[in-house]
């Protein structure tokens, strides 16, 4: 094992430790199930990228379009969080009309076609390399669209909101700003 997967299972082992002190302090609050949604999303991308760098050449494209779908998952879950955060309550439930859609078509080609990872190869000792499909680009687009508006979401709850609650959103913006800015 890696200093990278060493890295990537501190991280993990971090979110496992947030969710359960939110969890321990109040599991029935809506805000706080759709933050441990999150880190479940995070913590199944984490475990996808440990065995994806872990693989051999016989495992290597699956376990890399598992990684991708796994992916998947983190965007839509903090775009949901965005609209729960800080009220603790889900007003927007059309988004989810847009959203599960474009998941499943964007999880369908990845998982069973070529058309978003087209192969990969394992590299003994290096990095593992992913040839991507000519529809790479959808996915792309999935990502960037539910970051971006969950980024748009939360700018214009902390122009509405002033005290704490703008206090939270701000370190909750500029967390996954940084955060998914180093992730790209």
């Amino acid at each position: 094992m890696d200093i990278i997967n060493i890295l990537i299972l501190i991280t993990l082992s971090s979110n496992i430790l947030l969710g359960y002190l939110i969890y321990k302090n109040n599991r029935r609050a809506m805000v706080n199930r759709g933050y441990i949604f999150v880190i479940i999303t995070i913590l199944f991308w984490g475990i996808g990228m440990v065995m994806y760098r872990m693989s051999n050449a016989d495992s290597v494209l699956l376990l890399c379009k598992i990684l991708y779908v796994f992916a998947t998952f983190t965007a839509p879950a903090f775009l949901l969080f965005s609209f729960i955060f800080p009220e603790g309550r889900f007003t927007s439930k059309k988004i989810l009309f847009i959203i599960v859609p474009f998941f499943l078509l964007v999880n369908g080609l990845t998982l069973f076609t070529d058309k978003i990872i087209l192969d990969a190869v394992s590299v003994l000792g290096g990095e593992n390399i992913i040839k991507f499909g000519r529809w790479y680009i959808l996915y792309v687009i999935f990502f960037f669209f539910h970051f971006f508006y969950a980024y748009i979401v939360l700018f214009y709850k902390i122009r509405k909101f002033r005290g704490v609650k703008q206090a939270q959103l701000k370190y909750v913006f500029t967390g996954y700003f940084l955060a998914g800015n180093l992730a790209f």
